[in-house]
């Protein structure tokens, strides 16, 4: 059993929402990619995909990322945004 899965079945077990981030990170060429697959995390827990909304932010990779793997405020506060919206669907359906 991973460290991803014995996070999710403590915290199921407790009764504690959770929530994994695939964490994007930005390629010398400008894209931008997450290296997480489905496999690495656990069945049925939900996931926020980083990537998914930097791509749909319609911002450039050169005003979210500082360099390879750090965000720009901008890059935060694109992903903060959709990550307080991605929260408060979760904690609706419980």
């Amino acid at each position: 059993m991973g460290n991803h899965e014995q996070i999710y079945l403590w915290a199921r077990h407790r009764n504690i929402q959770v929530l994994f981030m695939k964490y994007a990170y930005r390629q010398p060429d400008g894209s931008i990619v997450c290296d997480a697959k489905e496999s690495d995390l656990p069945k049925g827990a939900p996931v926020f995909e980083t990537c998914k909304v930097f791509r749909e932010s319609g911002f450039s990779a050169d005003l979210l990322f500082i360099d390879t793997n750090h965000y720009t405020a901008l890059g935060a506060k694109v992903i903060a945004m959709n990550l307080v919206h991605t929260m408060k669907e979760l904690v609706a359906k419980k």
